[in-house]
């Protein structure tokens, strides 16, 4: 092999590394959601919003809600997310706060109704899936925080009474429940661009390296 082989072959593998450092954990959540690692971070009293993150809060505080705490979801070999836990008394509903692309807020409802049942709404795109009388997901973009809290109140409250007393470690529970059972058809279909780019960059490699050895 001459110097210019080892050098491609070199480049390759630094081009195969990069993409697998975006890629890999979004492919690993494809195949296996229940592996995201969901655990309590701060309490209500050490709560402390980005400012991308204050206009949303704010909208929550006067709908009745209160700040639960923080807790951080962790993929395999992926970033690090914190996620900033609010809760409605009245409902049992879970209101969640986290940064995504490009650092812009993002909100969701979550609330679980007696028999196992989840209702979750965001106010950004995403996958929507409904399990009838079980479970419904679904968005609704560009509208006020107080118009998005109502279409979900009304959806859980469609399917039953909510149950139990919202709490952080309730949240925690929750939030790793949606990932083993509900929301897993959801991660694959938001993460699944990441699976095609892993499989695709190993295929190339191998092939590379094979077509050398040839």
């Amino acid at each position: 092999m001459t110097l210019g082989d080892v050098l491609e072959v070199l480049a390759l593998l630094a081009l195969a590394g990069f993409v697998l450092r975006f890629h890999l954990w979004r492919a690993l959540l494809v195949l296996r959601p229940a592996s995201m690692h969901l655990e309590a971070d701060a309490p209500a009293d050490q709560l402390k919003l980005p400012s991308e993150l204050t206009v949303l809060g704010t909208g929550l505080l006067k709908l009745g809600f209160v700040p639960l705490g923080s807790h951080l979801e962790k993929a395999r070999f992926g970033p690090e997310q914190v996620s900033y836990d609010f809760a409605h008394a009245e409902t049992g509903t879970y209101a969640t706060l986290y940064l995504g692309p490009s650092d812009i807020g993002r909100l969701y409802f979550l609330t679980a109704v007696q028999g196992g049942k989840l209702v979750l709404t965001a106010n950004h795109r995403r996958p929507s899936r409904e399990v009838p009388g079980q479970y419904l997901s679904g968005s609704l973009e560009h509208l006020p925080v107080e118009r998005v809290f109502k279409a979900h109140a009304r959806r859980a409250q469609e399917l039953g009474p909510f149950d139990g007393a919202p709490t952080l470690e309730g949240r925690v529970a929750l939030g790793t429940r949606w990932f083993e059972g509900p929301g897993a058809a959801e991660v694959r279909a938001i993460h699944a661009l990441g699976l095609l780019w892993t499989a695709g960059t190993v295929g190339m490699v191998l092939a590379a390296l094979l077509g050398r050895r040839g």
